[in-house]
């Protein structure tokens, strides 16, 4: 890169991390990384800017990062689902929100496609560990829709309604 577009580059990551609400719009459309990263770490921004950044597929590993630890972040229950089903979150940040989800959310990060297998496996056992205290109706839900290994272990169970929905999974 030329000198003078490496400083514009710097400048506009710069302008990136400290803009105000109303100049923020314009570097959504962004794609360097560095200015994407810089975003990020905004403290200008809400939850729904945020939710807005993690929608991108492109958004660097950096940028999550900066999302995961931004204030709005750590609040927003939004945000801690979005940050674990990026394709390209980080997994030392995705596995302790994993604590944080739902039963059904968890089933969701499960089956993601784009989250890896060892952070599936995760969600999958905070499933299993959480089925001895979920209601009835639950249970049959999850045997419904869960991965193959949660409906497994479903179909131990004495319940015939139960068992059926697992055998349909």
């Amino acid at each position: 890169m030329p000198p003078d577009r490496t400083s514009e580059m710097r400048e506009r990551a710069e302008l990136a991390s400290v803009a105000p609400r109303h100049r923020l719009p314009s570097f959504f459309k962004e794609t360097a990384k560095e200015i994407l990263v810089a975003l990020a770490g905004n403290p200008n921004l809400t939850e729904g800017d945020l939710l807005k950044l993690l929608q991108r597929k492109d958004l660097p590993r950096e940028a999550i990062q900066q999302i995961a630890v931004h204030k709005a972040g750590a609040r927003s229950y939004a945000l801690k689902l979005g940050i674990v089903c990026h394709p390209r979150t980080a997994r030392l940040a995705s596995l302790p929100l994993l604590k944080f989800l739902y039963l059904f959310d968890l089933v969701r990060v499960s089956q993601t496609p784009g989250v890896p297998a060892d952070v599936k496996k995760v969600a999958e056992d905070s499933i299993l560990k959480k089925l001895e205290a979920i209601p009835r109706g639950e249970k049959i839900t999850l045997a419904r829709r869960a991965s193959g290994r949660v409906a497994a272990e479903l179909l131990v169970s004495e319940d015939s309604e139960l068992i059926h929905a697992a055998l349909e999974n």
